[in-house]
């Protein structure tokens, strides 16, 4: 699996992280952190966010990442951060009340090990995730707690349904084991060293 640096994707205190990225405290955040290409799903994402926000305008959406010249963030309650410096983005998970992963089947997505959900988890942030083998094959613990409200893909009424539940009745998941950048690299130096 893709490693992540858990001594600093760790669950911290959500009021302070917002402190520091001058966010204000008494919103309800959902975030999405990472790529934005079409098969991410950010288009859903953005869908089901208004949504979302027609019973509560209190529901922001914070992005941060590459933005292609094509996507439009330019809506109601969507707040872009740009490319956050890799010492942010633990900031920004504490910061959400709910972190997406709206990620629509592809080949390439379908074969993926994405390292936003293992951080995601890490952060111990209630998730919103879709019916991806990105997920459901790398997180099958997690996926257990969280299959009564996966969204379907590419479905932004599933979506948001996901989301407000997350918001409403959240269910944290526990965090994954062998990602940490230590048990990665023993593993592979037992491997070398056994010959397996």
């Amino acid at each position: 699996p893709n490693g992540i640096h858990t001594e600093r994707f760790c669950a911290r205190s959500q009021e302070l992280s917002r402190q520091e990225l001058a966010l204000e405290t008494d919103l309800k955040y959902v975030g999405y952190f990472g790529s934005m290409e079409p098969d991410r799903g950010v288009e859903d994402l953005l869908e089901a966010h208004q949504i979302v926000r027609r019973d509560d305008p209190r529901v922001y959406l914070l992005i941060a990442g590459k933005r292609p010249a094509t996507l439009d963030l330019d809506r109601p309650g969507v707040r872009y951060m740009g490319n956050l410096p890799f010492d942010q983005m633990p900031l920004a998970l504490a910061s959400c009340d709910v972190i997406a992963i709206p990620y629509r089947r592809s080949p390439v997505m379908d074969a993926g090990a994405s390292n936003k959900i293992a951080e995601a988890l890490y952060a111990q942030r209630p998730i919103a995730t879709t019916d991806t083998p990105n997920f459901t094959a790398n997180f099958p613990e997690q996926l257990e707690s969280l299959r009564p409200i996966l969204a379907k893909s590419g479905d932004p009424t599933s979506l948001a349904r996901s989301i407000r539940t997350q918001l409403e009745q959240p269910i944290l998941v526990a965090t994954p084991d062998g990602f940490a950048w230590k048990e990665i690299a023993d593993r592979a130096l037992r491997n070398i060293l056994t010959g397996a």
